[in-house]
């Protein structure tokens, strides 16, 4: 929670609208992140939070985690690359989301995320530093699980792939972002792009 609440203030700290400031995570599976932030509005932000995700099922976990927030953040069934997701939004984030997507959709996330933004709006991504000591060591876990057949991770875990972050920043400037942030936690890091 220290890297995810240091990235969210270094987001807010890039305007200053009237309240509540519109969020949406991209890709919010069971809601997780989303709590995250409703902590962060606990204590004097007020937020209208939004959350989209491909799976049907994990919308329904978010809704279940998340019905004791008030007001209840808006949630549904959306895909980033293929649409389905409405609004307009100060902040939107992905948190994980990139390593699961084809490299060759990258650019492709950034242009739609921007197409969600209001003008000044800032977008997030959050993954796994590749060159960490997790995500080194991760890496070479999951080389061993694909060339030798050991069973070092779970078959899922085999899709993602650690995006550059050099090569993140690039489609975003392609996509009509400016870098404001790039921050590094233990194993995580973060780019805070401004439209």
């Amino acid at each position: 929670h220290a890297f995810f609440g240091t990235v969210l203030r270094a987001a807010l700290s890039q305007f200053a609208v009237p309240p509540p400031i519109r969020v949406l995570e991209i890709g919010c599976g069971n809601g997780y992140w989303l709590r995250a932030v409703a902590q962060a509005a606990e204590m004097g932000l007020a937020v209208d939070l939004h959350g989209a995700d491909v799976t049907p099922a994990l919308i329904g976990l978010a809704r279940e985690a998340l019905r004791d927030l008030a007001p209840a953040p808006i949630l549904s069934v959306g895909d980033v690359l293929r649409g389905g997701i409405e609004g307009r939004y100060h902040i939107c984030y992905v948190y994980d989301v990139v390593q699961q997507i084809d490299r060759r959709d990258h650019g492709l996330i950034f242009s739609r995320a921007r197409s969600l933004l209001e003008e000044g709006g800032v977008f997030v991504v959050f993954d796994r530093d590749p060159w960490s000591r997790y995500g080194v060591a991760m890496g070479l876990r999951k080389a061993l699980t694909r060339r030798l057949g050991l069973r070092l991770v779970p078959d899922f875990y085999l899709l993602a792939r650690y995006p550059s972050f050099r090569r993140l920043a690039r489609l975003a400037r392609r996509a009509g972002f400016e870098v404001v942030h790039d921050l590094r936690g233990a194993s995580r890091r973060a780019l805070v792009l401004k439209v």
